[in-house]
């Protein structure tokens, strides 16, 4: 169940890129779900459906805290990919409401301290600094939840020192550098590896 949970997040990224959308997508099912459960009472006699809208008593239909997780999850992949994204383009402006749209989602105490300091940072290179430990911090969250996911790799990054990052894809589109140096790096593994 759990790896089917991350297979469907990582195809919703892949496709939705937008926090809103998969919220409201999940929203709308799980409103669909608890209508459509009280509807037809020969199906679940055994389930008390109240006229208030408390369906506490269903286990279908109800948002666990296991898939609230799973859902916060998502939603921090979303953001981060985002953020890379605005990164690749050199878009300063959009780093900063990137980041700032982690810094509101994560409850890992580092991503949030590291995605705050990503908005409050002077400029981009300042910013691109902390990517790279932004990105570490997500390449660890990935590998915990077997998210199948590319980590990229450029050795010049960072005055040579080299970073990392997370990609959906194989095809290299660096953070670092944007258009300066833009395919610069190499796929180093996987995350579900």
């Amino acid at each position: 169940m759990k790896n089917i949970i991350i297979i469907t997040g990582i195809v919703l990224f892949s496709t939705l890129f937008s926090t809103k959308s998969f919220a409201q997508s999940s929203h709308s099912e799980h409103k669909e779900n608890s209508s459509s459960c009280c509807s037809n009472k020969q199906k679940h006699e055994k389930a008390s459906c109240h006229k208030d809208g408390d369906h506490s008593a269903h286990k279908q239909g109800n948002l666990t805290e296991h898939n609230h997780a799973e859902h916060t999850k998502s939603a921090l992949f979303v953001e981060y990919f985002k953020l890379k994204d605005a990164f690749v383009r050199s878009d300063f402006e959009a780093v900063k409401t990137e980041a700032q749209a982690i810094e509101k989602t994560a409850r890992n105490h580092k991503i949030n301290q590291l995605s705050k300091d990503i908005y409050l940072a002077k400029n981009i290179d300042a910013a691109r600094i902390v990517l790279s430990k932004l990105s570490e911090e997500y390449i660890i969250l990935a590998k915990e939840s077997k998210v199948g996911l590319y980590i990229a790799h450029c050795s010049m990054a960072l005055n040579n020192k080299g970073a990392n990052w997370l990609s959906l894809e194989k095809e290299i589109k660096n953070p670092y550098f944007g258009n300066k140096m833009l395919t610069c790096g190499n796929i180093v593994g996987k995350t579900n590896e």
